[in-house]
């Protein structure tokens, strides 16, 4: 008995429908109507921004920055309750060591993304906020991750960390000070 290819993607569509609820488990973290709901929420206010408030191009970046870390620490909270089983309790997800583990590394990949950014573009108060925002990483790292991590969310934060603190001193490059002008005389 051969399988026509009409028949093949009935057995694929059958089974999509039959795992329709684990699919919708997976992604629900990463594509939920609230993360949807902020990403068009950031995008309408910096469009109204930019269109009608006159609000400089610099301070529009900051506050589009600062939302998108919100949104991102959001996300990876919400990933933790749904794929990690933590209660949706700030005590219970302070004391949640996969999720510390997995905030330091999102950080961390948060600093990154400015740095390179910030490299290309030679954008120094970015990679310098970057670099601060690695400051807070590594403290974070050894003031509470060293003490209440243990096995193996201890070890994947800190190599975690190891290496994209080695990518960034490869990559990215402190960028160039702006020149400064010669006083007239």
């Amino acid at each position: 008995m051969s399988l026509h290819p009409p028949s093949c993607t009935l057995l694929v569509v059958d089974d999509s429908a039959v795992n329709r609820v684990a699919i919708r488990a997976l992604l629900e973290p990463l594509a939920n109507p609230l993360d949807v709901t902020l990403a068009l929420a950031l995008w309408a206010t910096a469009a109204w921004a930019v269109r009608f408030a006159g609000i400089p191009q610099r301070t529009l970046f900051r506050f589009l920055a600062l939302g998108l870390f919100v949104a991102l620490n959001g996300l990876v909270l919400r990933t933790a309750h749904h794929w990690g089983g933590v209660p949706w309790r700030l005590s219970s997800m302070m004391a949640s060591k996969p999720l510390q583990a997995a905030l330091t590394l999102a950080w961390t990949l948060t600093a990154v993304a400015a740095m390179v950014v910030a490299s290309s573009r030679r954008l120094r108060a970015l990679w310098m906020l970057g670099a601060a925002l690695l400051a807070l990483v590594v403290a974070k790292l050894f003031l509470v991750d060293l003490g209440s991590l243990s096995g193996l969310p201890r070890v994947s934060a800190f190599l975690g960390v190891g290496v994209l603190l080695l990518i960034i001193g490869f990559v990215s490059p402190l960028p160039p000070a702006a020149p400064e002008e010669a006083p007239k005389s």
